[in-house]
Parts: C-alpha cells; structure tokens; sequence
C-alpha cells in the first residue's frame, strides 16, 4: 500500500511539473508573437504603408533623446546601455523612448499582460552617411513583448531595408 502511495505522488508531482513547462513554453511563444507582431508594426510605420497617402517617417524625427521610440545611433548611444538589454517595461525615463507596438491603428494584442513595446534606430550601414541622399538608410528595431506573465519576456531585433532604399 506504501509503495502504491508512492508511486501515486510520483505521477501527481511528474504530471504537476510537465504542466508548468507547458505553460511557460506557451507564455513564451505568446510573448514571441507578440514581439514579431511589433517588428511588423514597426515596419509599417516606418514605410508609411498603414495609412493612404502613403507617409514613411521622415528621417529628421529621429534624435538622441528617442523621442517617440525613434532613436538616431548615429548621435548616441540610448541611455548608455545596448537597446536589447534596455527594459522598455521597467518604471525609468528610458521606458518613454519606447513604443507600444499599436501606433498604426492595429488591433490591441490579446493574452499578454502589456502590449508590446519597440524602438527604431536609424544605423550606420557604411553606404553612405544621412546626408548622402544616395546613402543607404537603415533601421534596426527592437521588440520586446511580455506573455501572459510578467515575468516572461522577449527580445527581437532586425535590421530593416525599406524598399526604396535598395537598388
């Protein structure tokens, strides 16, 4: 009967922690989509191609303070720390350089605790200088979305060409 017993809460305790890894595995990927749907989000802003007439940002709305999320690299550094360690999150000044990942009018993410937050940087792509009119733009976004927990969190970073700056 002891033996029975034991082998009982072996299974519970098996079964209790193949739960939790699920569920952490699920919050992940939930966190993980929300941070792409905000690389997307980002790239539409930054083409304008979310509202008619198209509006693609204008590269002099970038600055050292990251206002409104949009960063110039080329200026500074943003608050003294690499971009993707940053916690757009956390309750400091560097959060408000941030974006929610919402700023084209698409629809609110649902399942995650806080909505996704980016942040735009024009960077340097040796092709030329701002300038240049013939320099290629580049910008890297960074994502971070949290999942259904605040405690789970992603980071996502790309560099994105719009299309009329490749030849």
């Amino acid at each position: 009967m002891v033996l029975l017993t034991l082998v009982g809460v072996s299974v519970v305790g098996n079964t209790s922690n193949e739960e939790k890894m699920a569920r952490n595995f699920r919050d992940r990927d939930v966190a993980f989509s929300a941070a792409e749907a905000a690389l997307r989000d980002a790239e539409l802003r930054l083409n304008g191609s979310w509202r008619w007439p198209y509006q693609p940002l204008d590269i002099n709305s970038y600055d050292s303070s990251c206002t409104n999320g949009l960063c110039d690299s080329y200026l500074t550094q943003v608050g003294g720390a690499a971009v993707d360690l940053t916690d757009f999150f956390a309750s400091s000044a560097l959060t408000s350089t941030s974006v929610i990942g919402t700023t084209t009018g698409s629809p609110t993410i649902q399942g995650v605790v806080t909505q996704p937050r980016y942040r735009i940087e024009v960077v340097n792509t040796g092709f030329g200088d701002r300038s240049n009119a013939s320099g290629v733009k580049a910008f890297r976004i960074t994502a971070q979305a949290r999942g259904r927990i605040a405690s789970t969190r992603v980071v996502l970073q790309e560099i994105y060409l719009p299309a009329d700056s490749v030849n």
